[in-house]
């Protein structure tokens, strides 16, 4: 079984996504990127869903990635992108 790792869509735009692509495939994980235009409710049932093991959000994501930390049973591990 592949490991999902979800990923907040700010990020989209970043230097690192590309890099992280490349981290995610070199892994054998399988990417569940996340809309950026969906509510918080429909991201956290988006990421509920998918039962990603790691989470990687964008900074303008994070606080709403960690109201729904909870809710993730199987993530192990939250991870965020800043402007540094």
């Amino acid at each position: 079984m592949r490991h999902r790792c979800g990923r907040s869509s700010g990020a989209r735009n970043r230097p690192e996504y590309s890099d992280l692509c490349d981290a995610i495939a070199w892994l054998g994980a399988i990417l569940l990127p996340v809309n950026w235009r969906l509510s918080a409710q429909e991201i956290a049932y988006g990421l509920a869903d998918g039962d990603p093991k790691v989470v990687i959000a964008d900074v303008g994501d994070q606080p709403a990635i960690a109201a729904m930390s909870g809710s993730l049973s199987a993530a192990t591990g939250f991870y965020g992108l800043d402007d540094h």
